[in-house]
């Protein structure tokens, strides 16, 4: 938009729309006059706004507050979930989910299959169970195949760069849909960025902060960052690949093909063998089944307890680089991080407050997710859910 370009009625009208929208997807329950106060929208504006929203079953008028006053108590408008719906898809490196993304975020986790090393066969099946879902859901109210990935995606083209533990490079996702009608309807984002979006929505420590950075452990590490309330994603999308950052110059082999890389001394797979290289056992089929075992049985025993140290010590050295290069208010941790003792958060924000530089030192907190790793509450799945609806909110308003 120009700056001083007068907007004319319809477009006063569609952003007035979007902004009562986003303050009843972030409130999920809430009064008219509430909207009217926290919009600074005047109250007959709410209420013929709101009548629309009623008419298009975008959210519903509920039970009345409670009140000792006398007099008529307000009406609730809450937020109908059922509204719209996508598809979503976790595509993780060791197994993959999919499921319903409801209007309001929550998911319903339909299937897990194991993730097919060959992208192709994978991308076919989770098609194939996909379309039955969409079936379900029915054209009208469906916002698309919303698909969270442990990569690098252009997001506009809904194409894939890299995903470097599933051997996947220069994917284009849209010309692997089979139906024409749905090569438009595809939303892809990295799996931390994802993360970050659900985490902004429904952790409410990160209430009025700005500029956040969700750090995602699993097989790899993956980071989401946020500056100024945006997703920062970089010129080639790119950005928060903290993963891949340089620790240890002559170290181990990475996926993506350089050495000494953070997530190969400090994701769950390089902690599972550092175990295993010490005589270590872990249970679990998965490595964040593994490194979960770590985290909730090491009290009493040693090896474990050494071992935790050392996971405390990796994961803190590449936190204190983000901090240091970005300058976040909060560092979230999750994935399989969230598994993580409160005493292992504690050491870990300890160490990397206590490196970094003076004006920083001992001012970033690190918190660990308020959602899940997998399944219907895993945050990046929930992230896919919101990021269909952010994706359509033009169209849903209009």
């Amino acid at each position: 938009m120009n700056k001083g370009k007068k907007l004319g009625a319809s477009e006063v009208k569609i952003r007035n729309r979007l902004f009562l929208l986003n303050l009843l997807r972030q409130n999920y329950r809430i009064t008219r006059r509430e909207l009217s106060k926290l919009s600074g929208l005047d109250p007959s504006t709410v209420t013929k706004i709101t009548k629309y929203f009623i008419a298009k079953n975008l959210c519903r008028e509920t039970v009345t507050i409670k009140r000792k006053l006398a007099g008529r108590r307000p009406i609730v408008l809450e937020l109908n979930k059922d509204a719209y719906k996508s598809v979503v898809v976790n595509i993780g490196v060791s197994f993959t989910e999919i499921g319903i993304g409801f209007f309001d975020g929550k998911v319903k986790v339909i299937d897990r299959i194991d993730s097919d090393k060959n992208f192709k066969n994978l991308f076919n099946e989770i098609f194939e169970k996909a379309a039955k879902i969409v079936q379900k859901i029915g054209k009208d109210r469906f916002l698309g195949y919303s698909f969270s990935v442990p990569g690098m995606v252009d997001i506009d083209k809904a194409f894939i760069i890299e995903l470097p533990h599933l051997n996947v490079r220069e994917l284009d996702l849209k010309a692997m849909i089979p139906s024409e009608s749905d090569k438009n309807s595809i939303h892809i984002d990295n799996e931390a960025n994802l993360s970050l979006i659900a985490e902004k929505a429904f952790n409410d420590s990160l209430e009025g902060k700005h500029n956040i950075v969700f750090v995602n452990l699993s097989e790899g590490i993956g980071c989401g960052v946020m500056l100024e309330d945006e997703i920062y994603r970089g010129n080639q999308y790119t950005a928060g690949e903290f993963g891949h950052m340089t620790v240890k110059l002559n170290g181990e082999k990475c996926y993506c093909g350089n050495t000494g890389c953070w997530e190969t001394v400090a994701s769950t797979e390089a902690i599972v063998k550092t175990a295993s290289s010490k005589g270590i056992n872990l249970e679990g089929r998965y490595y964040s089944e593994k490194f979960q075992d770590l985290a909730t049985t090491y009290r009493g025993d040693p090896a474990k307890e050494r071992l935790l140290k050392i996971v405390e010590e990796n994961l803190a050295s590449g936190i204190l680089n983000i901090i240091n290069g970005y300058d976040p208010e909060i560092i979230v941790m999750g994935g399989a991080a969230a598994e993580l003792p409160d005493n292992s958060m504690k050491r870990i924000q300890k160490i990397a407050n206590q490196k970094a530089l003076y004006a920083t030192r001992g001012k970033v907190k690190v918190l660990r997710s308020v959602l899940g790793s997998y399944g219907e509450r895993s945050s990046n799945i929930i992230g896919a859910a919101l990021y269909a609806v952010q994706r359509n909110l033009e169209k849903i308003v209009m």
